[in-house]
């Protein structure tokens, strides 16, 4: 148990500092309206009757969580910037595809997984396409190893990056990823600029 002390004080420091670093990067980008999804477990714990009959997994959303803003554009669109927290892509990068969630022992080794912070841009509905990638091991498992996204998303004009989790470990690195959101930004003529005056 006091493994179990220290590993609650290190997801502690670990998940305040990614919550720091995206609102940093928030706060530098013209983007609004934040919604947050856990996408390793289909509920995620809150107040109520439900928490004693989910996963474990549900008591840790930043397992694989989505910070999702976006603003509307003229004409009945919109705008969608999504990050990724990815703490361990072991379950990703299994080698079978019959383990499940609960299944540690199938999972892909630590030493040989990684933490990942990515980010997806694009214009228009946001529909369930997310989701659907996220749940296809191979096309995650080439997002987080090439930075390849499937070719149905970039057809409708999704780009993204994917990083490995220390680009989130100082301002410097930080900002990288600012410029590296701008400039795919520019390249694909999507409306996000940075804000021209910080808080």
């Amino acid at each position: 148990f006091l493994n179990v002390r220290k590993a609650y004080r290190l997801l502690h420091d670990y998940q305040g500092m990614v919550l720091d670093a995206v609102r940093y990067i928030k706060s530098q980008l013209d983007i609004q309206n934040p919604l947050i999804y856990q996408r390793f477990s289909s509920k995620c714990f809150r107040d109520g009757f439900e928490g004693l009959d989910q996963s474990s997994w549900g008591w840790l959303p930043m397992t694989c969580c989505e910070f999702h803003f976006w603003n509307e554009l003229p004409n009945n669109e919109s705008l969608h910037l999504s990050f990724f927290v990815i703490s361990d892509t072991g379950f990703i990068e299994r080698e079978s595809n019959t383990c499940d969630k609960e299944q540690l022992s199938g999972f892909a080794y630590p030493d040989l997984s990684s933490t990942i912070f990515a980010f997806i841009l694009h214009k228009n509905a946001y529909e369930n396409q997310i989701p659907a990638f996220m749940e296809d091991k191979d096309q995650m498992c080439d997002f987080i190893k090439n930075g390849s996204l499937p070719d149905d998303l970039q057809e409708k004009g999704f780009v993204g990056k994917c990083y490995d989790m220390s680009c989130l470990s100082s301002e410097t690195e930080a900002n990288r990823v600012v410029s590296d959101i701008l400039e795919l930004a520019k390249q694909k003529s999507l409306p996000l600029e940075r804000k021209k005056k910080l808080s």
